[in-house]
């Protein structure tokens, strides 16, 4: 009888011990097979293994990369345990979908010109004299994809350097046969549209500062002058898998094509990042995509967070991830030093960049004199793309 009681014991624990002491996080769980294996039946087995939890799918992220986003059910207000999905044949990794933390972020006649302090002390005019940045010595357009939060499509100073999609069309049909209609401009990962909303001005900001059009008697002037910006709108975890893949493909179709598909983005901008400090490999998919887009030829550029850390010691993503295709900044003054409210890491942080009070552009045609906190793109580099 005892021994009988203690294997019902076991059983009624089996739910209990399925979750961790952590508090819940309803945001949902990225989900990356061994290839072969199907979401639908592997739900299934979790489902059977794991009743309590009730896993449904919300939704592919990236079939390329068998990454699915799963819902579940807390109990007692506690998380899964993801160790325990880790630990499944079927499974590659499992890490917490989440909310992403967005970071502060020869002499051109703009009218704003005279306060970008931050061109000229990285002597930026001097580099101008021999190239503006915006195509390569062959005559290639260069574009530089930004990742972020709330793009102002119709702004004066960056209407002209916005990438247009050569091979699709405002018609309501795919015409590039991407699966993703009406991307003349880029993709809302977050809505799954072509449209963009104005949820913030940040990625208007970073916009600026990249490629705010040079030389043209309005505003400001960006590090390059007319290079072009391939925007992606978003704001989980789960999103940048699918955001990055376009990415890959987009450039992917260039190389294939010789130019005449894709588009040929060297860089991408990641002015985000998560709030709590982890190290990279909480977030597994997304610390394999830098290398990922490295083999295409396209580098990456993260600023580093918000806080007086050493990263080295406490982690960051994305700031901590090891690839040798990504360059991690962090923030200086006009003197040349580390503003105090920002990270950094003899290991993990390759450079500083200016990152207070930066001149930029802001929603609805405006611009704004006090974008702060960290460097962009834009910044880090000391001369334009070309």
């Amino acid at each position: 009888m005892k021994t009988l009681n203690l294997c019902w014991l076991a059983v009624l624990l089996i739910p209990i011990i399925a979750f961790s002491q952590i508090p819940c996080k309803n945001a949902g769980i990225i989900l990356q097979l061994k290839p072969g294996e199907m979401p639908a039946p592997t739900i299934r087995h979790f489902q059977a293994k794991w009743p309590s939890a009730h896993f449904t799918l919300k939704k592919t992220l990236s079939e390329r990369f068998h990454a699915y986003l799963l819902d579940y059910d807390c109990v007692n207000n506690q998380a899964f345990d993801l160790d325990l999905l880790r630990n499944e044949p079927s499974v590659i990794s499992a890490s917490w979908n989440e909310l992403v933390e967005f970071r502060r972020d020869s002499v051109p006649n703009d009218t704003l010109f005279s306060s970008q302090w931050n061109l000229e002390k990285i002597r930026l005019p001097e580099v101008w004299s021999l190239v503006q940045g915006g195509h390569t010595p062959s005559g290639k357009e260069i574009v530089v994809a930004v990742i972020d939060n709330g793009f102002d499509l119709l702004h004066p100073d960056l209407q002209a350097n916005f990438w247009r999609n050569p091979n699709e069309v405002f018609d309501g049909q795919d015409n590039d046969g991407n699966d993703l209609p009406d991307d003349v401009f880029g993709w809302n990962f977050h809505d799954n549209s072509p449209l963009f909303p104005l949820t913030s001005s940040h990625g208007t900001g970073v916009c600026g500062v990249i490629g705010a059009q040079g030389n043209n008697v309005t505003g400001i002037t960006g590090v390059n002058w007319q290079v072009k910006i391939l925007p992606m709108h978003f704001q989980e975890t789960a999103e940048i898998i699918p955001a990055f893949e376009y990415v890959l493909n987009m450039r992917e179709r260039y190389n294939v094509s010789g130019g005449t598909d894709g588009a040929f983005v060297v860089v991408t901008n990641g002015s985000f990042g998560l709030k709590e400090p982890v190290d990279c490999s909480t977030q597994p998919i997304w610390g394999m995509l830098y290398d990922t887009l490295g083999a295409v030829g396209v580098l990456s550029v993260a600023a580093t967070r918000n806080d007086n850390y050493n990263i080295d010691e406490t982690g960051d993503m994305p700031s901590s991830c090891p690839s040798e295709y990504l360059i991690t900044v962090t923030a200086s003054d006009s003197t040349d030093q580390k503003l105090a409210g920002v990270a950094f890491g003899k290991k993990t942080i390759d450079l500083a960049a200016p990152g207070s009070a930066i001149p930029t552009t802001d929603l609805n045609g405006r611009f704004r004199f006090g974008f702060e906190g960290h460097p962009l793109l834009a910044r880090m580099w000391q001369e334009p793309l070309h």
